[in-house]
């Protein structure tokens, strides 16, 4: 058995889903044989750095040239089905293979969603919402939250960073990985207005908020940049060398705060670590009280914290000042990584789940694929432009012959 893993990227092929399936591919690489398809205009430099065999597909182009490259692929390869983490890949996929899962990668509940007959979840918040749905009755939709693997910390780079950015071993740090864009603007804000209120609450500490991020926004950037640069203590970082793998520089950190991948990443070092809520100005620190209403809405901002801001800077001040505290947060951080997120727990259900596939061949009935094809051209035209698919996809031909 050998198994396709398939990606759509926008432009740099970065961002969780590839994180995701790059853990996933590499766990179930460790017993049957692996083989990733990215479909982006960019090569993901995160498939490239994980040592997995893999093609690049060009996606501005033709639908119908994309899956058949993807079928091409599917021969010379052999797979016996290909897994797909977003609904494009899966759209390209599924023209040219009945052997498909296609996993939602977290998010807000869609609005329309590919009918599919395996589907796997990140999300609690989706899993409840597609068995509700009348659509996916006789769907296979299983949840599957695990996606982090114990890794190893850049010491080096670590070491590189602090003395380019002048961290002191006796500073407190509170990290935040973020891509610099309008649609983190909340998440980013709430970190910095609580980082405001600890180091005025908390005049004898030296804290420091270091924010690690790649800017897909340069106006958003700039903005942000002003807003802050007049904060002391406050480092933005986002050179390539540092920004290419950032996990490997969480252990810096007495203090995390992350949505979705990033809060389980620094989970898994045990590292006390705050999300965020769509109510409130600060993010809140996760414990034992309050993990299950995070975890449900996949530690996004979708969540509603009953905590007054007061009661969520009081959690953070006992982190930084109170060494027994702190250590029973680490404690707890292992423990949920170990529970729910660590992906070495998830091997043998996956593997269960592509035999499954293999042996119950699917194809989208007719009515559900002219409606996904329909879906996918609107959302292929407002995320490349339609003068760029005018260009480079209708009228490829025509210009090229010029």
């Amino acid at each position: 058995m050998k198994i396709g893993y398939a990606i759509f990227g926008i432009k740099e092929g970065i961002g969780g889903h590839f994180h995701s399936l790059v853990t996933i591919a590499g766990e179930i690489s460790q017993e049957f044989e692996v083989f990733v398809i990215c479909v982006s205009e960019k090569m993901s430099p995160i498939i490239v750095d994980s040592g997995l065999p893999y093609i690049h597909i060009d996606s501005i182009r033709p639908f119908n040239s994309i899956s058949k490259d993807i079928l091409d692929v599917i021969k010379t390869e052999d797979l016996s089905m290909i897994h797909c983490f977003d609904m494009f890949s899966f759209y390209f996929v599924s023209k040219v293979s009945n052997h498909c899962l296609l996993t939602k990668c977290g998010g807000v509940n869609p609005a329309y969603f590919p009918k599919s007959k395996f589907i796997s979840l990140f999300s609690k918040e989706n899993f409840e919402f597609l068995k509700q749905n009348k659509k996916f009755k006789d769907s296979y939709i299983s949840l599957i939250p695990n996606r982090i693997k114990p890794f190893e910390q850049n010491v080096s780079l670590i070491r590189e960073l602090k003395i380019e950015y002048s961290i002191k071993e006796d500073d407190l740090v509170i990290v935040k990985i973020s891509r610099f864009a309008s649609y983190y603007k909340r998440s980013l804000i709430q970190t910095v207005e609580l980082y405001e209120e600890l180091i005025d609450s908390m005049p004898s500490k030296r804290i420091k908020l270091i924010i690690i991020g790649v800017v897909q926004d340069e106006l958003f950037f700039n903005d942000f940049n002003n807003r802050v640069k007049n904060i002391p203590g406050i480092v933005i970082v986002n050179k390539e060398k540092y920004i290419r793998d950032p996990k490997g520089l969480l252990s810096i950190a007495d203090i995390c705060v992350g949505s979705g991948r990033s809060f389980m990443e620094a989970a898994c070092l045990g590292i006390p670590s705050g999300t965020h809520s769509q109510n409130g100005s600060f993010p809140n620190l996760v414990e034992s009280t309050n993990f299950n209403n995070f975890f449900a809405y996949n530690f996004s901002e979708r969540s509603v914290s009953e905590k007054k801001d007061l009661d969520r800077l009081v959690d953070f001040k006992k982190v930084l000042s109170d060494k027994a505290y702190l250590e029973e947060c680490s404690r707890y951080m292992r423990y949920i990584s170990t529970t729910f997120f660590d992906v070495r727990s998830a091997r043998s259900i996956y593997i269960d789940l592509y035999l499954k596939i293999i042996k119950k061949p699917y194809n989208l009935p007719l009515r559900d694929r002219i409606l996904f094809k329909i879906f996918m051209y609107y959302k292929y035209i407002k995320i490349n432009g339609l003068q760029k698919v005018l260009r480079k996809v209708i009228f490829k031909n025509i210009y090229a012959s010029k």
